[in-house]
């Protein structure tokens, strides 16, 4: 026992209890200041014991049985100063008081405890007087001193006890330390022992195995020698078979490509003797032509002059009729007024004037009727001469019709250009001057054309044709509900406005689809014309499933080709351009360069990848029929798909023995592809995603199945692995397995 804690017994042993204690099943629990206080020296022991006792679960009631040399009082006392001075606090019931914080509802508890010590205390001074605890407590302090003498007396029995115990302790050590010494001694020289006997026996193993080796080493050489020579035997038939193959393959593709230039060389004779054959042909329908409108131009003459003759001998014959007719109506008047010259005399003049005038305006309205009703077929002649000297092809007009109000206007109905109708206008308006009537040139301000149809042929008159003679002139011509019709071109129906250059021939025309889908500006070049497309929608044509959305295009035209410079537009959510050169004639042929950046894969491919795709390539293509122009297309070069994903097979854990299903992220995955009459290449492919690469090729045919094999590699810290992989299925389900 401490002389502290002996103190606070002495002083408070015989303090009786007190009934306004403090709450004995209170619980305390050290603070952090408590935790650093209770190993200080500089705190009293008796309340370093108190701090020791208290652990966060133990009551008051409980400390106090701990702390015996405590009274309850003391105890109580010794708590309220230790929470006083934040070093311990108690633990918070299940229904604080929510106003109060952790330290005033500490700070409060104490001092009630405080109140309550001091309460006791008076009532203690009372209590001390009484001669029955004076009694007790001198009992009490006898008893205390016989223990202090009885514990004296037993101190120093157990230090004697403890130094005999010491000195048995101390000669056993003594004891254990020769007998370990002797057993050391002995295992060493047991262990030296073993040890030479081990070097010796290895000593021995040693030689036999150096004897045994030497023997060996022949046939260990030997058989190291074949296997290297095996192994280079390997490399030089894989050497060779890789030889083979790229040797056969540059033969397939020197084969390929001599046939295709010789079926190229073979074509363009054959449509240079088809253009032969054309151009003599077109020269003899020409010098027919020519001779036929010939002879037609002479007869018309003829008709023209006879027809000029009647008409003029009818006019003299009806003048001289009219001046006859007219001196006798003279001279019979003035008989009739020299007879009633008396009568005329004396009779007064009457007003002639309203009567005159109303004559006048009847005689306006029936010359107006009758010009609407009057027949002028007689001019058709001279109109059909002029259209067909505008377009050096026979013309016929069926009718031509009059109109003075509110302009005057001529009307052609059902107007065909071309000994086979290859234009076609079932009516026609011209407006200009009343002398286009009858006058040899026919200048007209405006002309309207109604539902024209035009051939391939027409439509070539029209914009590569040249004008002998300037005896049309117009200014602008508006084209309604025009249609074009051909056998190679699905065109919509159109209008189109066209400007003269004042002299016959057109300067500018501007064409634009009833839909507003499909804009075309034309502009003579020379012998071409220039031509600038717009089309928010625009379906490559010669059977093509293709479609381009916001194109453009520029390029020329001339009679036997059409040559687009550029061309631009979106599809597969990316960009396509390029230029293309279309040729007609006896053969048809399709080729240029494209270019395609951003292609979104999904949309291209749907379900075997994803990613952007950029390209290059040259495609041509050649028919007889222009409508099968793609179905014979070729078309080759190159592609790079960025950071995109492979769908359907995970390279990763199929090269580490895991299952194959999954997806695959990649960097990259370029290659070269040759699209050839349905089927397709794709060559040197290569993907590459950090450690993994792959490399191969893939085959489609025609009905899109799908054949090829890969070589998957993974380069890990400790390893390489390598292992094959093969494609098959069809585009719409492609599937990946092991050889």
């Amino acid at each position: 026992m401490t002389p502290a804690a002996a103190t606070i017994n002495r002083s408070t042993l015989i303090e009786p209890a007190h009934p306004d204690t403090m709450n004995r099943a209170t619980i305390y629990i050290k603070t952090e200041k408590g935790e650093r206080m209770a190993v200080s020296a500089s705190l009293a022991d008796d309340l370093r014991a108190i701090l020791d006792a208290i652990d966060g679960l133990t009551a008051v009631n409980a400390l106090q049985r701990k702390l015996d040399f405590l009274t309850a009082g003391s105890l109580d006392e010794a708590l309220a100063a230790l929470v006083s001075d934040d070093l311990i606090r108690d633990v918070p019931s299940a229904e604080p008081d929510s106003t109060l914080t952790s330290a005033e509802e500490s700070a409060r508890k104490a001092q009630e405890l405080r109140d309550k010590i001091r309460d006791r205390r008076k009532g203690g001074d009372l209590s001390r007087a009484s001669p029955a605890i004076d009694a007790w407590y001198k009992a009490r302090r006898e008893a205390e001193a016989q223990a202090a003498t009885e514990a004296e007396q037993a101190a120093r029995h157990s230090d004697e006890e403890e130094a005999k115990r010491a000195e048995a302790k101390m000669a056993r050590r003594i004891l254990d330390e020769q007998n370990k010494r002797i057993a050391a001694d002995h295992a060493r020289r047991a262990a030296e022992e073993q040890a030479k006997r081990a070097i010796e026996e290895l000593a021995k193993r040693e030689a036999v195995d150096k004897a045994r080796r030497e023997e060996e080493e022949p046939a260990r050489r030997a058989a190291e020698e074949e296997v290297r020579h095996r192994e280079a035997e390997r490399v030089r038939l894989e050497a060779e078979e890789q030889a083979r193959l790229l040797a056969e393959e540059h033969i397939r593709r020197e084969a390929a490509e001599r046939a295709r230039l010789e079926a190229e060389a073979q074509a363009q004779l054959l449509a240079r003797e088809l253009a032969q054959r054309d151009a003599e042909a077109q020269a003899r329908r020409v010098a027919e032509e020519e001779a036929r409108r010939e002879t037609e131009r002479e007869r018309h003459e003829a008709e023209e002059r006879a027809r000029v003759a009647a008409e003029e001998q009818a006019w003299r014959e009806a003048e001289e009729k009219f001046r006859r007719d007219e001196q006798e109506a003279v001279e019979e008047a003035r008989k009739r007024a020299a007879a009633k010259g008396t009568k005329l005399a004396s009779t007064k003049p009457r007003n002639w004037a309203l009567p005159l005038a109303l004559g006048l305006v009847a005689l306006v309205v029936v010359a107006l009727v009758a010009v609407h009703l009057i027949s002028y077929d007689g001019q058709i002649p001279q109109f059909e001469k002029a259209a067909a000297a505008q377009f050096q092809q026979p013309v016929k007009i069926k009718a031509l019709r009059l109109s003075l109000l509110p302009k005057v206007q001529l009307r052609l109905e059902d107007v065909s250009i071309g000994a086979e109708g290859q234009i076609k206008v079932p009516q026609i308006r011209a407006t200009g001057d009343l002398g286009n009537l009858f006058s040899d040139k026919k200048v007209f301000k405006s002309v309207e054309l109604d539902s024209p149809e035009v051939t391939e042929a027409g439509l070539g008159w029209i914009l590569f044709g040249k004008p002998a003679v300037q005896d049309v002139v117009f200014g602008q011509v508006t084209v309604a509900n025009a249609r074009v019709e051909s056998k190679s071109l699905n065109l919509p129906v159109f209008d189109a406005k066209m400007q003269s250059d004042g002299q016959g021939a057109w300067k500018a025309i501007v064409i634009e689809s009833a839909d507003k889908n499909l804009n075309l500006e034309l502009t003579p070049k020379g012998e071409s014309v220039q031509i600038e497309v717009k089309a928010r929608t625009f379906k490559i044509p010669f059977g093509s499933e293709l479609t381009l959305d916001e194109m453009v295009a520029s390029g020329t035209a001339n009679r036997a080709e059409l040559s687009v410079t550029e061309f631009k537009g979106y599809a597969f959510g990316g960009i396509l351009s390029g230029n293309a050169v279309l040729k007609w004639g006896g053969q048809w042929s399709f080729a240029g360069g494209l270019s395609a950046k951003q292609v979104d894969m999904v949309r291209l491919v749907p379900g075997l990848m994803e990613g952007r795709m950029v390209g290059t390539g040259a495609y041509a293509m050649q028919a007889a029929d222009p409508a099968k122009l793609f179905a014979a297309n070729r078309l080759e070069g190159n592609f790079v798909v960025a950071r995109g994903t492979l769908m359907g097979v995970d390279l990763g854990r199929m090269v580490q023995g895991g299952a194959m299903s999954g997806e695959t992220k990649f960097a990259e995955l370029a290659g070269s592809f040759l699209h050839d009459r349905g089927t397709t290449q794709f060559r040197q492919v290569r993907l590459t995603e950090g450690a993994i690469t792959a490399t191969g090729g893939v085959d489609v045919d025609v009905e899109s199945n799908v054949r090829g094999r890969f070589a998957v590699d993974l380069k890990m810290s400790s390893e390489q692995r390598r292992a094959n992989l093969v494609v098959a299925g069809n585009l719409k389900k492609v599937e990946w397995r092991r050889p």
